[in-house]
Order: structure tokens, then C-alpha cells, then sequence
């Protein structure tokens, strides 16, 4: 099988798409739709054969393009929209083992109804996914602009239909989502974070001490027992926030690395 990416300035996922699209296909090649960043040289380094083409190319004009590389069983063009997402992969991968010559899956925002999608001219359509045999991709070839998907030949096993819409999940309504900062607020006191148990601490015992250190020195002209106790407590309080603040990131340091030393083993029990 051949995996087919159709992307235009898409030098942020590229690489990704390449890497995880490896793991099903033995080649993997990137039509470029006129990239104005590094999206064909970040796939020329990947190992990806790349194809030039011009952003409102048509779908006869991908099939001639990739008939001319090695013939092989299935092809599977995937657009790299910003709606797709790599853990789709494996979904249009379970396409091709329907059976079918031709399988079309148009952009669901297309302005058609979706039982007259086979109906759609070439010249207006736009792919979001298409497997294709041999066959099914010389049949393709042969149609101008002005063809139909239904007027493909009889004799292949041919399917027309429109992407389903991205599902969006139900947002939960809580205090915790009102902001990014309240997330991660809420995530660290939850999870006992370092930074909070003992930064947060330190950052204000230091914050006091070093604070009132100036005005100690200030306000006592004498050194006697009570100048004395005073200025102990306000270095005492100074020195307890700064090393509450050291543990801290000591470990946060340390967990991270825990967890990066647990992720290289598979039967590293989970945390708790």
C-alpha cells in the first residue's frame, strides 16, 4: 500500500503525518499544493518522495501523477486538513480493505446533498480521502474536469460519499475550565505538585523575609536581646522560603525524571 498526503503549508504536522503513516505503508509520498514554508523539505528529509503540484489541482490530475510512480495494490490519498487528526489513520486505513476500486470520500463541507454525491463534477470536488486500486486510479485518470463520478465504469466497485463532520465532544461546565491558569492551578493542587506544597510556601516566606529584613535593620539602633530575636527570625523565615523554594524544584526535576526513566520500560507499574 501507498500513502498519499495532500498538504500545503503544513510544515508543523508533516513530519508527524510521515512518521505514523510508516508504520502502515511502505511508501509514503507528499503532494505538495504549493507550500510557501519548509513542508517539502521537512518531507525530503523524512524519507517521503514528493510531488509538486498546484493548490486547485483536480482529482484526475493526482491520479496521472501517481500513476507514473511504482504500481502497487492500494493507494490511499488522505488530505491534511486542519480538521484531521493522526488518530484517524487507522480508520481511512480500514478503507482499503473493503474491496472497493474506488473509494471517494469528498469534504463535508461540500455544497451537495449527500445522496446525489456521485453526481458531483471532478472539477468541483474537493477529496478529503481516496483508496484506489490500479484500476480504480487509471479509470480516474482518464476523466477531464467536466466528468462525473458516476461516470466512471460499470465495471468497478465505485464509492461516492461525503466525510462525516468531526465530532465535537461535550464541554463540561466547571470552575476548573474557566481559564488555562485556573486548569493547571486545579491540576497542581489535586496532584500534590511540588511547586505548590512547597514553592508556593517558600515563595511567600522568602517574599516576607527579605521584606522586612530592610526595615529590621532600619528600626533597631541597639543590639540587645530583642534586636537580637527579631533579626534571627526574619533570616530564620528568609532562609526556610528560599530552601522551601529549592525542594521545590529539586523536585519537580526529579519527578520528571522518574517519569521519563518509567516510560522506557512497559512493565513499569502505573502511578497511583
Amino acid at each position: 500500500m501507498r500513502i498519499v498526503f495532500l498538504a500545503r503549508d503544513k510544515e508543523l504536522r508533516v513530519v508527524s503525518a510521515i512518521t505514523r503513516a510508516e508504520t502502515f505503508a511502505k511508501h509514503v509520498v507528499i503532494i505538495d499544493l504549493g507550500s510557501k514554508d519548509s513542508t517539502s523539505d521537512l518531507a525530503e528529509k523524512k524519507g517521503a518522495h514528493t510531488i509538486p503540484m498546484d493548490k486547485d489541482c483536480t482529482i484526475p490530475e493526482i491520479a496521472r501523477e501517481l500513476l507514473k510512480l511504482e504500481e502497487v495494490e492500494m493507494t490511499l490519498i488522505i488530505h491534511l486538513s486542519d480538521i484531521w487528526r493522526l488518530r484517524d489513520l487507522p480508520v481511512n486505513v480500514n478503507r482499503t480493505y473493503e474491496g472497493r476500486d474506488v473509494n471517494l470520500a469528498l469534504a463535508h463541507h461540500t455544497d451537495v446533498d449527500p445522496g446525489d454525491s456521485e453526481s458531483v463534477l471532478f472539477g468541483e470536488a474537493e477529496l478529503e480521502m481516496l483508496a484506489a486500486t490500479p484500476d480504480g486510479l487509471a479509470a480516474l485518470s482518464e476523466c477531464g474536469d467536466d466528468d462525473r463520478c458516476i461516470d466512471l465504469p460499470a465495471s468497478l466497485n465505485v464509492r461516492v460519499h461525503l466525510a462525516k463532520r468531526p465530532t465535537q465532544p461535550q464541554k463540561r461546565e466547571s470552575l476548573a475550565t474557566a481559564s488555562r491558569f485556573a486548569q493547571l492551578f486545579h491540576w497542581m493542587l489535586s496532584s500534590k505538585h511540588p511547586l505548590i506544597l512547597f514553592g508556593l510556601p517558600g515563595l511567600v516566606c522568602f517574599s516576607i523575609g527579605f521584606a522586612l529584613t530592610g526595615d529590621v535593620v532600619d528600626q533597631f539602633q541597639s543590639m540587645n536581646s530583642i534586636s537580637l530575636g527579631v533579626s534571627l527570625a526574619t533570616a530564620a523565615v528568609t532562609l526556610i522560603g528560599l530552601f522551601a523554594m529549592m525542594t521545590s524544584l529539586m523536585l519537580y526535576i526529579l519527578g520528571k525524571q522518574v517519569r521519563q526513566i518509567q516510560r522506557q520500560y512497559d512493565d513499569w507499574p502505573a502511578p497511583e
